[in-house]
């Protein structure tokens, strides 16, 4: 391997691994064989490399010796050429994959298929899916899940260059359906049968975690239409600006922080949604008359024009914390006794779940009323928590404004 800085130059032999501890990382380490232009207490920094086929750039820093180790800080990949096909493994999917997938001898359910703007999107479960997901409960970590295969619809060829704005949104919405950022470990690009193309990329992938999302798991589906709704509201410059504040938000609403944190971003990421869909994106209201309102009232106009009733919320806070009974001012009311000093509402463990919860009910399905879903979702505030329709019982609740 080659590192090159200025007129600096060290060759190197040694690995690059891509590596999953407790984070992901590609690392890189090895023995200097000979330098140019640098010694040995010149050697930490950034540099760029080149090995075999590959180019990245990797920064430096330790030395013991002429023993070298660093990470990659820019992807690790082949020069973009015309591929057929583009192959990538995801990590950490969720069980996504209501379709046959024929493998060899035996079948399985595990198979979707996205079609968009001439692309096709399959993915597909492994075949052990079972066993690495028993090991993720019980470990947590990282595992490949899915093989994804894209390719246009025309069967013409294609670069990577060409995909990735699609792969970008596809991240995000599979982010969006798990509560935490879903990326590939590695890509494949197909021509012709053979491998022309190779790429790892340093993404930031979160390990594993329970799924608390929207998401209604056991249907196992991708929400073609869903996606497309997705794809095309992000791409809206009314929402391009702050479409990353939005959705980093809701992915953190599952992250390790405390209630707290939690709820003060969740308050941010529904006044900014008002906001632009009240203002921007419906226009049922001037920026004047908005900025009139106070925070509750305009959530409670984003509800009502979202046809999103408050009796959920209601019923759930009578029964969870007696001595209130209107979610939006208990939310904000607990809310600004996190930020201020002075306390409107006790800062109980019980009422910073309650108040967690609430919001994050308002934050999805604003989300899902966004992006025009009308399907089920997962009703955080139901009574029962077990994994099925509310008809018999569980807490999969069709969207309310689907009545």
């Amino acid at each position: 391997m080659t590192l090159t800085s200025g007129n600096k130059k060290i060759e190197v032999e040694g690995t690059i691994t891509n590596l999953f501890l407790h984070t992901y990382r590609i690392k890189f380490e090895g023995k200097i064989i000979e330098t140019h232009n640098c010694s040995s207490w010149d050697l930490l920094g950034d540099y760029d490399l080149e090995v075999e086929s590959f180019e990245s750039e990797v920064s430096i820093y330790k030395n013991k010796g002429d023993y070298i180790v660093g990470q990659m800080t820019k992807e690790l990949t082949t020069k973009i050429v015309e591929l057929d096909e583009l192959h990538l493994t995801l990590i950490n999917l969720l069980e996504i994959g209501s379709e046959i997938v024929q493998n060899n001898n035996s079948s399985y359910r595990g198979l979707s298929s996205l079609n968009l703007e001439g692309w096709n999107i399959e993915v597909i479960k492994i075949n052990d899916y079972k066993t690495v997901f028993e090991e993720l409960k019980e470990y947590g970590g990282f595992a490949c899940t899915h093989n994804v295969k894209i390719n246009r619809m025309d069967y013409k060829c294609f670069n990577y260059d060409e995909v990735s704005p699609i792969l970008k949104k596809f991240y995000s919405y599979l982010s969006f359906l798990c509560g935490r950022r879903i990326y590939p470990s590695s890509y494949k690009g197909i021509k012709n049968g053979d491998t022309d193309f190779k790429r790892y990329e340093p993404r930031l992938i979160d390990p594993w975690s329970p799924s608390m999302t929207w998401y209604p798991q056991l249907d196992r589906e991708i929400y073609e239409h869903l996606f497309i709704e997705f794809y095309t509201i992000w791409k809206d410059t009314i929402w391009k600006q702050s479409k990353n504040v939005i959705l980093g938000t809701y992915i953190e609403c599952f992250s390790q922080v405390t209630l707290e944190n939690r709820i003060t971003s969740i308050q941010v990421a529904l006044e900014m949604i008002a906001r632009i869909y009240l203002v921007e994106y419906k226009e049922d209201l001037s920026n004047r008359k908005f900025k009139d309102k106070n925070i509750k009232e305009r959530i409670r106009i984003t509800c009502s024009n979202m046809m999103i009733p408050l009796e959920t919320p209601e019923q759930y806070l009578r029964k969870n914390a007696e001595k209130f009974s209107e979610p939006i001012d208990f939310f904000v009311d607990v809310r600004n006794s996190i930020v201020h000093s002075k306390r409107k509402i006790d800062l109980s463990h019980d009422n910073l779940k309650h108040a967690y919860n609430i919001g994050l009910w308002f934050l999805e399905l604003w989300l899902l009323r966004i992006f025009k879903y009308e399907g089920k979702y997962k009703n955080r505030l139901s009574d029962s928590v077990w994994e099925g329709d509310a008809a018999n019982g569980g807490c999969y609740y069709t969207v309310p404004w689907k009545y």
